[in-house]
């Protein structure tokens, strides 16, 4: 009975051991998917560089509103572009605007 109270602490040392590693390994493979998570390898993203550079993705990981947590949005080139123009576009308009002041007699 002395034996078995002191392999008992021994197996929960094992099962947690083991359990931390299953969850290392686990969260490393979830990583690993979904940078593949294109479909695309390293061979045919460049080939799609050169076919069209307008059309490839950009990546980030921005905030979700109200929250502290990072979601991860792509976006095409182009269009990350186009709203950078437009939003120019409209920063300088309103900064050229005067506020006109309203005189009431």
């Amino acid at each position: 009975m002395n034996l078995t109270l002191t392999l008992l602490p021994l197996k929960r040392a094992t099962l947690i051991i083991f359990t931390l590693f299953s969850l290392i390994m686990i969260n490393v493979a979830l990583a690993d998917s979904s940078k593949e998570s294109d479909g695309l390898t390293s061979n045919d993203q460049t080939q799609a560089k050169e076919r069209n550079p307008k059309n490839d993705l950009i990546c980030k990981k921005e905030k979700v509103l109200g929250s502290n947590m990072r979601r991860r949005v792509c976006y095409r080139r182009s269009d990350v572009e186009a709203r950078r123009q437009t939003d120019n576009q409209d920063l300088k308009r309103r900064q050229t605007q005067t506020a006109r002041p309203t005189f009431q007699d």
